[in-house]
């Protein structure tokens, strides 16, 4: 899955846009995806301007599949009924 898939994949899950950041305009308390210069990928959780919980991926491929698992595991991430 690439980034524009993984944005679809989101939204059919109905997961609050707000809670992932897939741009780079980070803000506190998202599950971000990152392209580094090097040609890597990160997948963390931003809070207080820490990376919490970092990974790093080598594909956007597995980055944006850890991103979707971590952020579908996640209950508050749900939008509410309505």
């Amino acid at each position: 899955m690439k980034k524009d898939e993984l944005q679809q994949a989101l939204v059919a899950e109905g997961i609050r846009p707000n809670i992932y950041c897939l741009s780079g305009h980070v803000r506190d308390e998202q599950y971000v995806l990152a392209f580094l210069p090097d040609g890597s990928w990160e997948v963390y959780y931003s809070e207080r301007g820490n990376k919490n919980d970092l990974e790093r991926f080598m594909t956007e491929e597995e980055a944006c599949h850890r991103l979707f698992e971590r952020v579908c595991a996640d209950s508050s991430s749900q939008r509410t009924g309505g």
